[in-house]
């Protein structure tokens, strides 16, 4: 189990269940882990159709119904998300308990000594609900309940008492509350505060407007400017004459892009979609182009009768697939892999955890061809007015669609390329969430660029790249734009995509690593799955439909290696015990490893890259019956070394290496066993003086020299075992944060940087 991978989890957890300090945080959250419908209560009045796209989102997940309510007639047990202006009649007794005052003629709204009018203005406030205590909402206020209704980003709920404000298209401030009524600080409240004192710099000559705030890079400037043009002078094409001016904020690093755009996108919308913020910095790969289209789109059309209609737009339009892959070679190679469809199957509503490097990339392409073929007339008539309402000669769009982009599968010999290689030093690079549970500091930001400069300069050339996904909704802190699909996680899909991309760019072969979890706060989501015929289908089900995202997701970057999964021990066990000790388990159960062996052979189809499951004890590796599906075994390395014999004694400076040398030989014997190369997948090693015994459990006091002591042992120990049995090719260690500052401090993760086993890491693990 990855123990050292959850401790930003396990952080939340503790804060949502010990603190004192907050207002009803325990009480509110249980709650919400009860409820399976949410309620969004809007005026009369109010253009819903934006938000009836955001529910489906959130339909689609399987957890949640969403209803739209008009009236008085509330359900006590359905999480609520309020929209409101000064004539809402649901808003008296919240404005009363948390200050917010209503100017009388405008509808301005007064909070916390700063005034919110118009556009682009407004506020969020997540409280316990005055009408059902013990319950949370959130509610969007702003002087109009349309200007309310643009700041929503997603319908998720969410439940830790805060606020964020928003002004001038930008996120303007972040707290939360005390159980007292005082105000709590939070990650992003001095950053948003510094950011307040950065230059904005009008950019003239465009048909859209364009602010440049703080320092950017000259030459990232330039350049984000040139694609903008390229992608304004395309979208005038499709659209013809802009509508209300668009603006497009330009950003000096991915940081400062999520704090004013409270996403993780390195390119996200404002509220209302009229802004766009784009995180601008050399060699970033997406560039807002996309997003661009798509606001030009609907500041002259308004939002789309299909609401999918709005994130196909800007691909199809650019002829890009997450500036990876050229949208048509990106289908082509989808059709050859199988998973293509016919162009009318794609107005139908997805099948549950669908990806959307299929789904999106289809659609996509479905209305590049829909444009070539009948013009921008036609699809302008299908926005505004759906697609039942415009009549279409199905058989020519089908045949149309069908030749947009002829099969063929993009073969880069990946595969060849990870057995190639003799030996890897690699390590995680993870994306840490915040206590307060705002992860503004992501795998797209100048933190992540930093990462791989230091990892590079100490010699290593390897990078995994672990992504936390959650198998059930998350009950969040903060609703975050742009959530991927089709599991939810802390890091955007397109950042993640860049990030793998920036990686390659600078010499990494990279090994994407997902990791399926029931929620932010909890273990890995096997571990929960109860033992029925029907749960086993359905968790195989939403993990086959995970490692399919993934795979196509390894392919788009050119990753040379996936990890299927990580210390699985129920899904992954064989029963070979049981059955020899007379106990027959269910069919369910006995029928796993088919299962395993039906998802890797799909995955085959998919990605042509190198695969592997790191077993996490040489007892689970036991019980696996499908490593002959695998091209390499591998191994979560966080087990005790204590010597035979002894209690709780440290060992020896003479005893580590023997003991790790003695382990690592154990797991080559049995990856020799499995005919398979092999490596450690994941090593880490706590900042505690007893991180030798319990490694995962990260006993003992603070101690960070006691870990750089651990990890050079376990270093000269992997060379020695390298040496003697080609077997052995590398290992990845746990774990680097994109987060500079993390690491600092008596913080007790698993983080190598800012600390002596970081600083000697080149001597320690490459061994120069």
């Amino acid at each position: 189990m990855k123990l050292p991978g959850l401790l930003g989890a396990v952080a939340l957890l503790c804060v949502a269940c010990g603190a004192e300090d907050e207002l009803g945080s325990f009480r509110l959250a249980r709650s919400l882990e009860g409820a399976t419908r949410v309620e969004v209560v809007v005026p009369a009045e109010l253009d819903t159709r934006r938000l009836e796209r955001l529910a489906d989102a959130l339909e689609s997940g399987g957890h949640y119904t969403v209803e739209f309510e008009r009236g008085s007639d509330l359900d006590a047990l359905a999480a609520r998300i309020l929209i409101a202006d000064a004539k809402s009649s649901t808003i008296g007794a919240l404005a009363q308990l948390h200050g917010l005052v209503f100017e009388p003629g405008s509808g301005a709204v007064w909070f916390q000594g700063r005034r919110y009018y118009g556009p682009r203005e407004g506020l969020l406030l997540t409280v316990e609900d005055p009408r059902r205590p013990g319950w949370p909402l959130s509610a969007y206020v702003a002087s109009d309940a349309t200007v309310a209704a643009e700041l929503v980003s997603e319908l998720q709920p969410t439940w830790k008492p805060g606020f964020r404000t928003w002004r001038n298209g930008r996120v303007e401030r972040e707290g939360v509350w005390t159980d007292f009524g005082g105000l709590s600080p939070v990650s992003s409240g001095l950053p948003l505060e510094r950011i307040e004192t950065w230059p904005e710099v009008a950019v003239a000559g465009y048909d859209f407007d364009v602010l440049v705030h703080g320092t950017v890079d000259a030459a990232a400037q330039a350049a984000a400017l040139a694609r903008l043009k390229v992608a304004g002078t395309l979208a005038a094409r499709w659209l013809g004459p802009a509508g209300e001016r668009v603006r497009v904020h330009l950003w000096p690093d991915g940081e400062s892009t999520a704090l004013e755009s409270a996403s993780t996108a390195l390119v996200a919308f404002g509220p209302g979609r009229r802004d766009v913020h784009v995180a601008c910095f050399v060699d970033a790969p997406a560039d807002g182009g996309a997003r661009l289209v798509e606001a030009l789109a609907l500041s002259k059309w308004g939002e789309p009768a299909d609401g999918w209609l709005v994130d196909a737009l800007g691909p199809a339009c650019l002829g890009q697939w997450m500036d990876a892959e050229r949208l048509v070679d990106w289908n082509a190679h989808l059709r050859a892999c199988g998973l293509g469809s016919g162009a009318r199957a794609l107005l139908e509503r997805p099948a549950r955890r669908t990806s959307p490097h299929v789904l999106g990339a289809q659609r996509a392409l479905l209305v590049r061809t829909l444009v070539d073929s009948f013009g921008a007339d036609t699809f302008e008539r299908i926005w505004r007015d759906g697609f039942d309402k415009v009549e279409l000669p199905w058989e020519q769009v089908e045949r149309a669609f069908e030749a947009a982009a002829k099969p063929a599968r993009l073969d880069r010999k990946r595969r060849e390329r990870a057995l190639g290689v003799t030996f890897r030093h690699g390590m995680h690079v993870v994306q840490a969430r915040d206590s307060d549970g705002r992860g503004w500091v992501t795998l797209g930001g100048r933190g992540y660029e930093t990462a791989l400069e230091e990892l590079h300069k100490r010699g290593l050339r390897a990078l995994a790249l672990p992504s936390l996904s959650y198998r059930f909704p998350r009950t969040t802190h903060w609703p975050v734009a742009d959530r991927p699909q089709p599991f939810d996680g802390p890091c955007s899909e397109e950042a993640r995509i860049a990030a793998a991309l920036r990686a390659r760019r600078r010499g990494f072969a990279v090994m994407l690593s997902p990791m399926l979890l029931d929620a932010p706060t909890s273990g890995l989501s096997s571990r929960s799955a109860a033992l029925t015929g029907q749960s086993w289908a359905e968790f195989f089900e939403d993990y086959e439909a995970l490692l399919v995202h993934e795979a196509l997701a390894a392919e788009l970057v050119d990753a040379e290696l996936l990890c299927i999964g990580a210390g699985l021990h129920e899904v992954s066990d064989s029963m070979r015990d049981d059955l020899a000790d007379g106990w027959m388990p269910p069919d369910h159960l006995l029928r796993n490893t088919a299962r395993f062996i039906e998802i890797v052979q799909r995955l085959r189809g998919l990605y042509d890259g190198a695969l592997t499951y790191a077993a996490s004890s040489l007892e689970e590796a036991r019980q696996i019956e499908f490593w002959k599906e695998l091209d390499f075994v591998s191994f979560e390395f966080f087990g005790g070394i204590r010597p035979p014999g002894r209690d709780a004694t440290a060992p020896e400076a003479g005893e580590l290496v023997p003991r790790y040398v003695g382990l690592l030989r154990e797991l080559d014997d049995f990856a020799r066993a499995q005919e398979r190369p092999w490596f450690v997948a994941e090593f880490g090693v706590p900042p505690t003086d007893r991180g030798w015994q319990e490694p995962a459990l990260a006993l003992g006091n603070y101690d960070v020299t006691e870990q750089a002591r651990l990890l050079g042992a376990f270093g000269t120990a992997l060379r020695q075992v390298a040496k003697e049995r080609k077997g052995l090719r590398g290992a990845y260690l746990w774990c680097w944060s994109v987060d500079p500052e993390h690491g600092n401090g008596v913080d007790r993760s698993f983080t190598l940087q800012n600390r002596p086993a970081g600083d000697e890491l080149g001597a320690l693990f490459v061994g120069r």
